[in-house]
């Protein structure tokens, strides 16, 4: 993707007062938007999550993110999205539906009303279509993990609570959410 190794070696060297474009600041975005109410308590928000405009911005407070990703009434991962559909409908209706089950050999939850449908909501931003496997030197993958330190951390916290999540559904429901 052109341009891209340079744009994260520009955020990598990026301080305080430096330009982020007025667009995505990717030092710790998920992390910094757990911890948004950090500071001020009179504030609802400090900041947007979006901007960085302080160094604890830049590099969150990871247990506060993690007491926070503790305390959501819901949590899915992208990565597991169709479990993640089954287990909000369960926590929204206390019904799980039988589709939710992956040892169904039919299953399809877009034709499931209680499902939010994932097409016609995706902003590509103009990027073309790529593989980050693929079209990403390495040496830049490994920049961009320095960038998300603490959001590599969040990140296996919560997909921990999410498969705990399912396993103990699957327990109490007898169904296999995650085959």
């Amino acid at each position: 993707i052109a341009g891209f190794g340079k744009w994260v070696d520009y955020f990598l060297a990026w301080e305080m007062g430096d330009s982020d474009f007025g667009c995505y600041n990717p030092w710790n975005m998920q992390a910094r938007y757990l911890t948004c109410n950090e500071g001020d308590p009179k504030q609802k928000y400090v900041h947007t999550g979006h901007g960085v405009k302080t160094y604890a911005m830049k590099i969150p407070n990871i247990t506060l993110a993690f007491q926070n990703l503790h305390n959501y009434w819901f949590l899915g991962i992208v990565d597991y999205y169709e479990p993640s559909m089954c287990i909000l409908v369960y926590t929204a209706t206390e019904s799980m539906p039988e589709k939710c089950d992956c040892r169904r050999k039919q299953k399809n939850l877009n034709t499931d009303p209680r499902f939010p449908s994932i097409f016609g909501h995706f902003w590509h931003h103009d990027v073309p279509i790529h593989d980050v496997k693929k079209d990403v030197p390495a040496s830049t993958i490994y920049k961009m993990d320095m960038l998300i330190q603490k959001d590599l951390k969040l990140y296996e916290l919560a997909v921990t609570l999410f498969l705990q999540k399912a396993k103990d559904l699957e327990e109490r429901l007898g169904m296999k959410l995650i085959c």
